[in-house]
């Protein structure tokens, strides 16, 4: 962190703001971090290095040896009685920046509420960076809109449980989820289908028009999924392929949006049409003989609930029923 304030006082915090950003993010267990000495050794070798000196390709250069995907270089400034403090975490094959950070606080408050309120902010992205790669690929289409690790880590529980048919359990997670952000619309909007799929159509349709005036402050995708849920419970299945269409227009490998406009077009008996979705939605993420148990008793209901005796139906989806199962 390079000390721009042209007050030499400040030139402590150059190693010291670094220094804390080590201990506070080596608390995380998702994440790895090279500690103090190890950054000052591999810096020592690299000859007389100073803050003003270690330009971003420097820096990589530097991360490329101590073996990082990322590293983190900054400023401190300063204007009147602000002092801010400016971060970037860069891509160490890229030298792209991630992200940005950026605090301010008065000259004479404590500085170490500056490194800590910093070090969660970049805690908190590459946490939730790292448990995104790991994410169902239905659960990534959807915009992760929190900042909250917490949240995010409860979302995903959630639904692990909801593809397991374990209903309870994903509303208890995303019960949870929605309570460590109370901005992030998308577990909430979940527990829609956790309840309705329990059959409780009553604190479904609660939370349904709790949360569809607020459909202004979500995130696009999650606003056209919350128009098709509504216009299910309207009963209105034309308006539920439109919507699911638009879905699928601003996110084409959403798989849990092409399962459903298939099961739209078989309520209204276009079963062709509906086989043709279900298809697809099997083509999409991975092959067709890694189908979860939850898609193919999805299958197997629309098998016994609709129509089982129509041919083009029946032997499509039954082949695909088959093959997912081997």
């Amino acid at each position: 962190f390079q000390n721009m304030t042209n007050d030499t006082l400040w030139n402590i915090w150059e190693m010291g703001i670094q220094n804390e950003l080590i201990t506070q993010l080596s608390f995380a267990d998702e994440l790895s971090i090279r500690q103090f000495q190890t950054m000052n050794e591999i810096l020592l070798s690299d000859g007389e290095i100073t803050a003003a000196s270690l330009t971003p390709s420097r820096a990589g250069n530097i991360a490329g040896k101590l073996e990082t995907n990322s590293f983190i270089i900054g400023s401190i400034k300063s204007s009147a009685d602000v002092v801010r403090v400016n971060a970037w975490l860069y891509d160490t094959k890229s030298g792209e920046i991630h992200k940005a950070f950026q605090i301010d606080r008065n000259k004479e408050g404590d500085f170490f509420a500056v490194t800590d309120s910093l070090a969660s902010l970049i805690r908190n992205y590459l946490e939730i960076k790292e448990l995104k790669k790991d994410m169902d690929p239905d659960a990534r289409s959807w915009t992760i809109s929190t900042n909250s690790t917490e949240a995010l880590k409860h979302f995903i529980q959630g639904w692990q449980s909801f593809t397991k048919t374990d209903y309870p359990a994903a509303v208890e997670h995303w019960t949870k989820a929605y309570s460590h952000d109370s901005s992030f619309y998308t577990p909430r909007a979940m527990l829609i289908y956790a309840y309705g799929n329990q059959g409780l159509t009553k604190e479904a349709r609660q939370i349904l028009f709790e949360i569809y005036p607020e459909i202004e402050k979500m995130p696009l995708l999650g606003q056209l999924w919350l128009k098709y849920t509504k216009s299910v419970y309207d009963k209105d299945p034309h308006t539920s392929i439109r919507s699911l269409e638009e879905v699928l227009d601003a996110e084409p490998y959403f798989r849990g949006a092409t399962w459903q406009i298939g099961w739209e077009y078989s309520r209204i008996h276009q079963f062709e049409k509906a086989a043709e979705y279900f298809e697809k939605a099997l083509e999409i993420g991975r092959p067709p003989n890694t189908v979860g148990a939850g898609e193919r008793r999805f299958l197997a209901r629309a098998l016994d609930d609709l129509r089982p005796d129509h041919p083009v139906f029946r032997d499509r989806a039954a082949s695909i029923l088959d093959f997912g199962i081997q």
